[in-house]
C-alpha cells in the first residue's frame, strides 16, 4: 500500500553481491542499439511516423538483444548465482531504459484503459477505484494508503496480493506466492467485458524470461505517474533463481520462497521502493507477438551499484508469473475474501 509498504523495502542488500552497472552494456557493445538510442534520445526533432518508427525498431533490438545475452553461458551462471557479481552481470544486460513506446506495437495506453483496479483504505473498509471507469466515467483516484489489483476470471472477483488482502506489510507466512482473491458485492462487479482478465493458457513463464514486460496500474504522484495517476514499468524480465538470492541479512525464509517465485525488472530510473509501494498488486503483462497477461506484481528491492567512482542505487521490481499464479489458484487453501 502507498503510506507504508513491506518492511524489507526499508533496507538495501545485496542480490549476491553489488552490482556493477550503469549504461547497460548492451549499449556499449551493439553499434546498431547505440545509434538507435542516440535517435531516440532526439527523437522530438523527427516527425510522428518516424518517431514511432524509430522507437519500434529501438525496443525491438533492445528486447532481442537482451533476451539473447540471457541464453548466454555466462548469464546462465550468473542467474544461478554463480560467479563473481552475478547481479551486476545481469542487470548490465536488463539495464537497458525503454520508455518510449507510444504509437508503437508495444503501446500500453490500452492497457491502463481497460484493467487497473485500485485498492484503498483498511482490509476490513476497501474502497476501489477502476481506470475503466475513470477514462469512461470521470472521477478521481486515492493519492494515500491504496494499492492495485484486477478483474480477474469473471465480473466478481479481483486478484490482489495477500499482503493487501490481509492488512500486514509483508507476505504472510506459510506461501510463496503474494495472491489472493477478493469476491465482490454486486454493485462492484466489472462493468465491461474489457476489464476481465481470464488465463487463455497460451503464456507460460519460460515466455516470460527474456521478455518485455509491462507493469500498469494506478499510483498517482511523483516521480513517474502520468497526468491521469498511472504508472508503467517496462523491461526486460528475468527469473529469479534460488542461488541468485541468500536467506540471511534479513531475508527469512518466507521472503525467500517469495522470491525464488518471482521475476524481477529494473524499475524506471526516478522510481525507488518506497515510491513504487502503491503498485504492489498490479497487473504484469509480456509481449510475444502482442501483449499478452504475464503476472502479478507484488515488491521491490533497492540493490546498490557502483557507477564513476561513487554508488548509485538502482530498483529492482519483482512479480509473480503467470505459473506461479497458476499453481496458488490450485492450492485448497487459497487466500478468499468475501465482500458480497
Amino acid at each position: 500500500m502507498k503510506e507504508g509498504g513491506p518492511e524489507i523495502n526499508r533496507r538495501t542488500f545485496f542480490l549476491g553481491g553489488a552490482a556493477v552497472a550503469g549504461v547497460s552494456s548492451l549499449l556499449a557493445v551493439s553499434p546498431e542499439l547505440r545509434k538507435l538510442f542516440e535517435a531516440v534520445s532526439s527523437a522530438e526533432k523527427l516527425r510522428a511516423e518516424e518517431r514511432i518508427r524509430v522507437n519500434e525498431e529501438y525496443v525491438k533490438t533492445a528486447v532481442t538483444l537482451a533476451r539473447e545475452r540471457l541464453k548466454t553461458p555466462d548469464l546462465r551462471r550468473a542467474l544461478r548465482g554463480q560467479g563473481e557479481n552475478p547481479l551486476g552481470r545481469i542487470l548490465q544486460v536488463v539495464g537497458t531504459p525503454i520508455e518510449h513506446v507510444e504509437g508503437t506495437s508495444f503501446d500500453v495506453a490500452e492497457l491502463h484503459r481497460r484493467y487497473p483496479v485500485q485498492i484503498a483504505g483498511p482490509s476490513n473498509n476497501f474502497v476501489f477505484a477502476s481506470a475503466y471507469d475513470k477514462f469512461n466515467r470521470g472521477g478521481s483516484y486515492h493519492t494515500v494508503g491504496h494499492s492495485n489489483g484486477f478483474y480477474w476470471g469473471d465480473a466478481k472477483h479481483i486478484m490482489a496480493n495477500a499482503h493487501t488482502l490481509l492488512g500486514i506489510k509483508e507476505p504472510p507466512p506459510g506461501r510463496s506466492v503474494d495472491m489472493g482473491l477478493l469476491r465482490l458485492p454486486p454493485r462492484l462487479h466489472a462493468r465491461s467485458e474489457e476489464q476481465i482478465i481470464r488465463d487463455d493458457g497460451t503464456l507460460t513463464n519460460a515466455d516470460i524470461h527474456g521478455a518485455l514486460v509491462a507493469v500498469v496500474g494506478i499510483d498517482p504522484g511523483e516521480p513517474t505517474s502520468d497526468k491521469v495517476g498511472h504508472k508503467t514499468f517496462l523491461g526486460t524480465a528475468f527469473r529469479i533463481e534460488p542461488g541468485l538470492v541468500r536467506v540471511g541479512e534479513g531475508v527469512t525464509q518466507t521472503w525467500f520462497d517469495h522470491f525464488r517465485n518471482s521475476f524481477a525488472v529494473v524499475l524506471p530510473p526516478d522510481e525507488d521502493d518506497r515510491s513504487a509501494w502503491g503498485m504492489s498488486g498490479a497487473v504484469v503483462f509480456a509481449h510475444k507477438d502482442k501483449w499478452e497477461f504475464g503476472g502479478a506484481y507484488w515488491s521491490s528491492w533497492p540493490t546498490r551499484f557502483r557507477r564513476g567512482g561513487g554508488r548509485k542505487i538502482m530498483t529492482l521490481g519483482f512479480f509473480h508469473g503467470i505459473d506461479d499464479l497458476r499453481a496458488e489458484l490450485r492450492r485448497p487453501d487459497l487466500l478468499r475474501v468475501d465482500l458480497s
